[in-house]
Parts: structure tokens; sequence; C-alpha cells
């Protein structure tokens, strides 16, 4: 829902949702593992570094770190019209290429809706093992960060990448290229 109206006609911003300002670790893979946060995490260079992070995408924020981590922005507001397909495929390879070098940090304003669909992409498209559909890679989320809440138009437009990428299966073999 976009906020309820006033009495004058005029939307009411929608209060942010907020999830825990700690990063969850969705996933080990290898060495280095895949986590996911809100912004106010994301802020923590120390606690950052301290996790081994190599690689950060930003989704919706700025890159707050950008001289100390390697950055993946995606433009994408939290808006029920936003449109996250054009960003998944990026995203995901972004996250298997920079899980080869350390570990990385997915991460949008509040870390449950944006960012958790990202690595939600990361799931499907390399690591199938882990979650061959979208119902499985939102379990494995929500595993790790039960605040995790993609968007209903979000989850559909994973639904279309899952089929997608379900011919070319990609597994745990495919981090170790």
């Amino acid at each position: 829902t976009m906020g309820s109206k006033s009495k004058h006609g005029r939307r009411q911003p929608q209060p942010q949702r907020c999830g825990p300002k700690g990063a969850s670790k969705i996933l080990d893979a290898g060495p280095h593992a895949l986590y996911l946060s809100g912004e106010h995490f994301a802020q923590r260079r120390d606690a950052m570094e301290a996790l081994g992070i190599k690689r950060v995408v930003a989704c919706g924020c700025d890159a707050h770190h950008a001289g100390a981590f390697a950055y993946l922005e995606v433009r994408l507001r939290d808006a029920a019209n936003a449109k996250i397909a054009p960003h998944l495929a990026r995203a995901a390879d972004f996250v298997a290429a920079g899980l080869r070098e350390g570990s990385v940090l997915v991460h949008c304003k509040a870390g449950v809706c944006r960012s958790a669909a990202l690595v939600m992409a990361y799931l499907l498209r390399h690591r199938r093992d882990v979650a061959p559909s979208v119902a499985d890679a939102l379990a494995v989320v929500r595993a790790a960060r039960r605040c995790a809440a993609p968007r209903e138009t979000f989850l559909c437009e994973l639904e279309r990448f899952e089929a997608e990428n379900r011919g070319g299966a990609r597994g745990a073999a495919a981090l170790n290229e």
C-alpha cells in the first residue's frame, strides 16, 4: 500500500519499514558469505570490514564507502510501480563474482523488500541447489531474516526470472569456476 489519503485527498507518506539493524547471513559460499541488511548497517564500514565484505549491492541508497568496497548501485525506488526485473541478472551476477573474492552485502533502506528480492535473484540464478524456486529462495532469505517481504510485484518478476534461468541450471560449481 502507498499510505492512506489525508482529508485533502493527498497521499500521506507511508512510514518506512525497518528490519533489524545488523546484517543477516543468508548463506555461506565457500570461505565467504552473503549478507542482507538495511542502510543502518551499510553505513558502518568497520562492521562491514569485520565480516570480510568486499562488494556491496546498494539498492536505492548511496554508496557510503565507495573507496573501500566495490559497489553496484541499483537505482530503484521502494514504490508499488517499481520494476525490479531490469536489475535482477546484473545484481545476481555481481554477487556471484563478488563471492569469489570475499563476502558480499546486499542492502536497501530497511533490508526488507528490494534487497531481499535481489538476494533471491542471486539464489535463483547461481544457487539452484539451495533455492530451485521462488518459494524456496524466499524461505532461505526468511530463515536468516524473518522480516524479509518483497513486494508482490517483485515476486511476480522473480517468477519470470526463475523461469528464464531454469534452463541453464547453475549451482555451487559456478562459484568455483
